[in-house]
């Protein structure tokens, strides 16, 4: 008798897994008829505002100075200056998806403080590559269907280069200069209640200038907004 129950709870158990394995069937096959006759799909536009630290390390070149004395022909190098600058900032980014998985991004980094003397703006753009979900918003539609797919949990790892000005400060004298910044970075993005969602980013990068070479590590937090 017990066999026989067995058997049977077992039969039904391979019965409910066919039907839900062809309902799922009948879902994809109803969505990818629907899918050819919608139009191209759209990707959403985001802006991203975030607050977070610049922690730079920067070392001076190294530039010969004739001696004081004009009736000596000894080159004396300069002394190289080194050090650290730390800027409060807050960073604002506009993003373009062109893909399931790729977005492009222009950014404008803007000192929040400052009293401490340091400070850096920076001007540019990149490129990020998501891991997991889409890169935005996704929407298609035709006379009678819509679809819609928003991204709940997205991570991503991208690169950007631009140019950036430092002012910081030495043990003599407060100086600046121009550098080419070139960086990467990583972060997720968690969308919430449609539109908004919280974005963290953490990035490294070096900076190329005049007299100056540099080192960052940046951290940011803040929030995103899809169009």
């Amino acid at each position: 008798m017990l066999k026989h129950i067995k058997k049977k709870m077992c039969q039904n158990r391979e019965v409910k897994n066919l039907v839900i394995k062809i309902y799922r069937l009948a879902v994809l096959a109803s969505f990818a008829i629907v899918s050819t006759k919608l139009s191209a799909a759209e990707y959403a536009h985001y802006f991203s505002s975030s607050l977070g630290m610049i922690n730079m390390s920067f070392q001076e070149g190294e530039t010969p100075i004739s001696s004081l004395d004009p009736d000596e022909d000894e080159i004396i190098p300069r002394l190289q200056d080194s050090g650290t600058s730390s800027v409060l900032s807050m960073e604002l980014s506009y993003h373009v998806p062109i893909s399931a998985k790729m977005d492009y991004f222009g950014k404008l980094v803007l000192p929040i403080q400052l009293s401490s003397g340091d400070s850096y703006v920076y001007g540019g753009g990149g490129m990020n590559y998501f891991f997991g979900g889409l890169s935005s918003e996704l929407s298609a539609e035709n006379q009678t269907v819509r679809i819609r797919m928003t991204p709940r949990l997205r991570y991503y790892a991208g690169g950007q280069v631009g140019l950036g000005y430092l002012v910081y400060l030495t043990e003599t004298a407060k100086k600046t200069d121009m550098v080419l910044d070139v960086s990467a970075h990583g972060g997720g993005i968690y969308s919430f209640r449609g539109r908004w969602g919280i974005k963290g980013e953490v990035g490294y990068g070096m900076g190329f200038g005049t007299n100056i070479s540099t080192t960052g590590l940046r951290i940011f937090v803040g929030s995103t907004y899809t169009f």
